[in-house]
């Protein structure tokens, strides 16, 4: 988004991700903490949140269905105009997702399953924000000769994401194609939501 130059990204919340970004971008991730740090002392100073000249971005999850959603509002951060995105793992939407999803001018579904509930539970202000790839660092190559086609599945790990439907579909794929391999790396940093 800032590299292009027609950006400057702000972010208003600390995030830990920066600390895995690939070397190629180091000036960009040290602008970033830099401006988190610049942030956060706003925020920090006692005067009621931060209010932006420009738009803002929330990030939300599962939230968005509580009556205690995190109010962009106040008391953290208000921009120029209102969006979010949601990444939400259930489809149990009530009425306070209509409340919360109605303070921003568009929510963004992070999938197009996201989109669908959202609009199915008669949301008009969505839309899907669909994430990118790096094609720099993921791309088709040759394969070389005798190298074995490798099927790869990673992310959280919990039963909504199919893990056990990965390993089914792969028995069966390497019937014939036996020389392939699973690869997988999975991880979760929320144990309850493997049960």
């Amino acid at each position: 988004m800032e590299m292009d130059g027609r950006f400057r990204a702000v972010p208003l919340y600390p995030s830990d991700q920066l600390e895995h970004a690939s070397d190629k971008f180091t000036s960009l991730v040290d602008k970033l903490k830099r401006r988190e740090e610049e942030v956060a002392k706003v925020v920090d100073s006692g005067e009621g949140g931060l209010v932006c000249d420009f738009p803002v971005i929330h990030s939300l999850g599962n939230s968005l269905h509580d009556e205690e959603m995190h109010n962009p509002v106040k008391p953290l951060c208000q921009g120029s105009r209102e969006f979010a995105i949601v990444f939400f793992e259930n489809n149990t939407l009530n009425d306070f997702t209509t409340r919360n999803a109605n303070q921003f001018e568009i929510l963004f579904g992070g999938s197009t399953w996201n989109m669908r509930v959202l609009r199915e539970h008669g949301l008009t202000n969505v839309d899907t924000f669909i994430q990118g790839v790096d094609l720099n660092s993921f791309r088709p190559v040759p394969r070389g000769r005798g190298e074995r086609f490798i099927v790869y599945s990673g992310g959280k790990l919990e039963h909504r994401k199919g893990q056990d439907i990965v390993v089914a579909a792969f028995r069966e794929f390497v019937k014939t194609h036996p020389e392939a391999v699973l690869a997988t790396t999975c991880h979760n940093k929320w144990p309850e939501s493997m049960q």
